[in-house]
């Protein structure tokens, strides 16, 4: 998308409403409350940024590298990038290989994505939307929201 935004965390942050009118999207975030065994609530908080009229051809999701991520190694191919602390903090998950490397060859898109899975966010790019969801998620959602944008910038 063609755009004279500022995409840098600061600046989205600093003022989300204007960033959303600027890309034509309205984030819509839905939290889910779930009490845990010891009486904890916890909280799931998902960013749906639907893509309206249009839709994209990659479908993704980007989560934080783990044991299982690991384990999965052994059996799927992953596709990595070639920058070596991106390929070690995020898992990639994809059956549009060539799209999806070419929307992670973004430098600010690395960067939204790191950033997000640090915080044990998964991120799901659909035909329709893309999805943020941040488990026990507490505090304020205006750096998700704006990593979110930057991401849906790069998807047009």
């Amino acid at each position: 998308m063609s755009t004279d935004l500022d995409l840098s965390t600061d600046a989205l942050r600093g003022d989300l409403s204007r960033a959303q009118a600027a890309l034509g999207v309205s984030v819509e975030t839905t939290e889910d409350k779930e009490a845990s065994a010891g009486g904890r609530v916890m909280t799931t908080r998902t960013h749906h940024l639907p893509y309206g009229a249009r839709t994209t051809t990659m479908r993704a999701r980007f989560v934080k590298q783990g044991w299982a991520e690991l384990a999965k190694k052994m059996f799927v191919k992953e596709i990595e990038i070639g920058d070596e602390a991106f390929d070690d903090a995020v898992y990639i998950a994809t059956d549009t290989p060539e799209l999806t490397r070419a929307f992670v060859g973004i430098a600010r898109v690395r960067e939204a994505i790191v950033s997000l899975v640090a915080k044990d966010c998964m991120i799901d790019v659909v035909d329709d939307e893309l999805a943020v969801t941040r488990p026990d998620a507490i505090g304020s959602a205006d750096e998700e929201i704006a990593e979110a944008l930057a991401l849906y910038a790069h998807l047009s």
